[in-house]
C-alpha cells in the first residue's frame, strides 16, 4: 500500500494506510509491517474505531511511532484530545514527525514515561540497530552509558477532567502504568486496552481492584 516518499539510508516516508509515516529501515517489526502492508496492528485500531467518537480524550502509554495517536487524532477530531507519551529519545522524535506531517495537532505529546517510581532509565536505541525498536522497557536500575533517565509522569496529574481510552504497551511494566492513575480510573471509568504479557495474572487482578 502507497510507495516511499522519501528513502535514505537509515528512514523511509511512506504512504500508508491511515497517513504518511516514517520509520526506521532498521525495525524489525513496526518499520517491517509498514515496509511489507502499509498498516500496522489494524485490529487494535478497529476495536478503537467502536470505542472513540469525535470529542473524545484519549491517552497513548507507549506512543512509539506515533501510528496509534494519529488514528486516534483523526477519529476524536479538532473537539477532542491526545496525550501521547514516548520516553525514547529516538523514538520521540519520529512520533512529533509523525503526528506533524499528519496534521495531527489535537495531540500533545510528551518524551516521558507514565509510572510510579522515580527516576527510570531506558535502554538507548540508535538508527542502525536491527531490532525491534518499540521493544524498550523502563527499569529502576540505571545500566550506565547505553541507558537514557526518563521524565517520569502519573496519569492522575495530566488532570483530565474525562477520559475515554488509555492504551497501554510499554513491555511488561503495564501494571506500574495503570497503578499510576488509579484516581482517573476510578472516576473517569475509561476504556483500557492494554498489552498483556508474563503479567496477565496481576493485571486482571488490578482491573477487577478498581
Amino acid at each position: 500500500m502507497g510507495f516511499p516518499i522519501v528513502n535514505t539510508e537509515n528512514v523511509t516516508l511512506k504512504q500508508c494506510k491511515h497517513g504518511d509515516f516514517a520509520y526506521l529501515k532498521s525495525d524489525t517489526i513496526i518499520g517491517k509491517s509498514l515496509d511489507t502492508y502499509g498498516e500496522y496492528a489494524e485490529a487494535e485500531l478497529a476495536l478503537a474505531s467502536q470505542v472513540l467518537r469525535p470529542g473524545f480524550k484519549v491517552v497513548d502509554v507507549g506512543a512509539n511511532v506515533g501510528l496509534h495517536s494519529v488514528f486516534y487524532s483523526k477519529i476524536v477530531g479538532p473537539e477532542g484530545e491526545v496525550y501521547a507519551f514516548e520516553p525514547s529519545h529516538l523514538n520521540y522524535f519520529f512520533l512529533v514527525t509523525n503526528l506533524t506531517i499528519n496534521n495531527a495537532f489535537n495531540v500533545q505529546h510528551f518524551k516521558a514515561a507514565i509510572g510510579t517510581e522515580k527516576p527510570l532509565y531506558l535502554p538507548i536505541n540508535k538508527l542502525d540497530d536491527e531490532m525491534n525498536h518499540g521493544a524498550l522497557k523502563t527499569s529502576v536500575k540505571d545500566g550506565g552509558d547505553g541507558f537514557e533517565q526518563c521524565a517520569v509522569f502519573q496519569l492522575d496529574d495530566i488532570g483530565l477532567d474525562y477520559c475515554n481510552l488509555v492504551k497501554v504497551d510499554v513491555e511488561g511494566n503495564e501494571v506500574d502504568v495503570l497503578r499510576a492513575g488509579e484516581k482517573l480510573f476510578s472516576q473517569q471509568r475509561p476504556f483500557i486496552m492494554c498489552e498483556a504479557q508474563e503479567n496477565t495474572k496481576e493485571l486482571f487482578q488490578f482491573v477487577k481492584d478498581i
